[in-house]
């Protein structure tokens, strides 16, 4: 589950959570064999940007599954992510 939600916008040091964690995944996707794990990807609070609390109750109904549990695939995972 992959957090997309406003808060990964937020700064990092010099970068942004959401970057940090992407560059995170990259090297997960470089050093795992394809086949080797199964892996699904799924994405949540990326359509609610509302800061509400409105927005924060939709945000945690928010969620796409972008890669359903599969052997890994390291292309398909970084298209996904």
């Amino acid at each position: 589950v992959l957090d997309c939600s406003a808060s990964m916008h937020e700064k990092a040091g010099e970068s942004t959570r959401i970057l940090e964690l992407i560059k995170t995944l990259n090297e997960f996707a470089d050093e795992t064999p394809g086949g080797s794990v199964d892996v699904g990807v799924r994405w949540f609070g990326s359509q609610v940007e509302d800061g509400t609390a409105k927005g924060q109750t939709e945000g945690a109904k928010d969620t796409l599954l972008k890669v359903p549990l599969s052997p890994f695939d390291p292309d398909r995972f970084k298209e996904n992510i």
